[in-house]
């Protein structure tokens, strides 16, 4: 995305100036700030594979701006020059490929000797009952969303709150889950095993959205998990809700 929106600006910039330098110049500068925001909006996901990924951007940002100085000597070595843009593009093609096949949910494939669990559909759980389905759980590789509880090891678990760390989502972004949660049944599928998501802190969530907002998210979550022939289990204590947002919920998820 960063290197399309560099190009179309340059190419822009170079339309309506007489002398396109300054598109270069100007493209290339956007180009080292957008990748900036890029690694730092997705390092926390992608780990090493996003920094090295945005190293190969700046640096094509900033060749990009020094392009009008160096445009003699580059003509000189021009078969050179093609060699590195070639391997340039190699490397970054590479990194590209590395980011969006590796994996991310599922370390390990589950042995045949972890039985699939028999979870079909959506399961409205209380804190008490959840603990007792956790340990039927705890060796398969479920995504968790938690605030209050604990998980097994072997889950891959986000745990909402306000203060940044690793693997912590901030309440109100809310779109975070619904990402995961989407790329999460994607790769189950792909490695066709069934996956478990796990919802629980949704009154926390609560406090931070309007009802609205976290009821869609819900929706959304529901649908992909349906859709995938997974399992959702939604972890409520119905005595921290209203009763009418309770029962819309109740509708909305069975």
């Amino acid at each position: 995305m960063i290197p399309l929106t560099v190009m179309v600006f340059g190419i822009a910039e170079s339309i309506i100036e007489t002398e396109p330098e300054d598109g270069f110049v100007i493209g290339g500068i956007f180009g080292l700030f957008a990748t900036f925001v890029f690694v730092e909006s997705l390092k926390r996901t992608h780990g090493r594979n996003i920094v090295i990924m945005g190293l190969l951007f700046a640096f094509g940002s900033l060749m990009t701006s020094l392009y009008p100085i160096f445009r003699g000597e580059i003509a000189e070595l021009s078969p050179y020059a093609a060699l590195g843009v070639l391997s340039f593009s190699f490397l970054a093609f590479f990194s590209y490929y590395k980011i969006i096949f590796s994996e991310r949910f599922f370390k390990t494939i589950p042995q045949a000797t972890i039985e699939t669990p028999e979870l079909r559909g959506v399961h409205l759980e209380s804190p008490e009952g959840f603990e007792n389905l956790k340990e039927s759980l705890k060796d398969y590789p479920v995504l968790a969303f938690m605030r209050g509880l604990n998980s097994p090891e072997g889950w891959t678990t986000y745990k909402f709150s306000t203060i940044e760390g690793e693997n912590v989502i901030y309440p109100t972004d809310l779109y975070r889950i619904t990402d995961f949660v989407f790329r999460y049944l994607t790769e189950a599928k792909n490695k066709g095993v069934k996956g478990v998501v796990v919802l629980e802190g949704l009154e926390f969530l609560r406090v931070y959205n309007d009802f609205k907002a976290v009821a869609k998210m819900i929706a959304s979550v529901r649908d992909y998990v349906l859709s995938y022939e997974g399992a959702l289990i939604v972890v409520l204590d119905e005595k921290a809700w209203d009763e009418k947002e309770l029962n819309t919920l109740k509708r909305m998820l069975l």
